[in-house]
């Protein structure tokens, strides 16, 4: 029990390491992340799954203080152990595979949140000098959300002419609380012309136009401006590393 309680507490500092000394590479360039931004993405995650692990790890260096376990594991199982009983010890050993869950869950989620917030910044500002270059003006172009938690949603507007306005949002699809994908929701506002079939042709017509810059981004079209946070909300997600550890998580005897 002792060697597998040991052998996970390394592999969880391990992959924290590794991870700490990682260049992380999006749409937007190569970066190395700091402790807070790390801790800014998970919100909050990270460091407290650090703290977990340098506490599981403190554990090891109390009991091997002396060079060796036997020592201190003889005692342990004549019941004199100074830290865990046997049955204390069987529960902490269950504890470290859940934070070993946690921390790839972190690392997911950390990696991807920058990844696909840059990725919908990237392909905003495409979309945009697309647009711009043909002749629309620009009334709305940012993040939504507040300063201190990880950017949200990215919404463009712009328009036409002097009555009509096209929105586009650049939604993160998350899958098990962690951004998979981004979806950009294009809607007309219409008010120069009642009919609804110049409207639907001038949305398609956009949306090739956009297609052929960004092929990569996958465009959902509505016809209904009145039901786009109903869209918005089907397809994001809260953010919440939580719910990909649950689906990480192993069923230990």
């Amino acid at each position: 029990m002792y060697a597998a309680y040991r052998e996970t507490v390394l592999r969880v500092r391990e992959k924290l390491e590794q991870f700490q000394q990682e260049e992380l590479r999006t749409p937007c360039g190569q970066f190395h992340m700091n402790d807070d931004e790390r801790d800014y993405w998970s919100r909050g995650h990270y460091r407290a799954i650090r703290a977990d692990a340098e506490d599981a790890r403190a554990m090891v260096d109390i009991i091997e203080r002396d060079g060796s376990a036997d020592a201190y594991l003889s005692g342990l199982s004549a019941g004199q152990g100074q830290h865990f009983s046997p049955l204390r010890f069987g529960q902490e050993l269950k504890k470290l595979n859940r934070l070993e869950e946690r921390a790839d869950a972190v690392i997911a989620c950390i990696r991807d949140e920058r990844y696909f917030s840059d990725e919908r910044y990237q392909m905003a500002g495409a979309v945009e000098a697309l647009l711009s270059a043909g002749g629309y003006r620009v009334t709305l172009s940012g993040f939504r959300g507040e300063p201190e938690e990880p950017p949200d949603c990215y919404d463009l507007e712009l328009r036409p002419n002097g009555r009509d306005i096209l929105r586009l949002t650049f939604i993160p699809v998350r899958r098990d609380g962690v951004t998979a994908r981004t979806l950009c929701l294009v809607t007309a506002d219409v008010a120069s012309t009642p009919n609804p079939a110049l409207i639907d042709r001038w949305a398609r017509d956009v949306a090739a136009r956009i297609r052929r810059e960004v092929p990569r981004l996958d465009i959902l079209r509505r016809e209904e401006p009145g039901r786009r946070d109903e869209v918005e909300r089907e397809y994001k997600k809260k953010p919440d590393m939580r719910l990909l550890a649950k689906k990480l998580e192993k069923k230990y005897q």
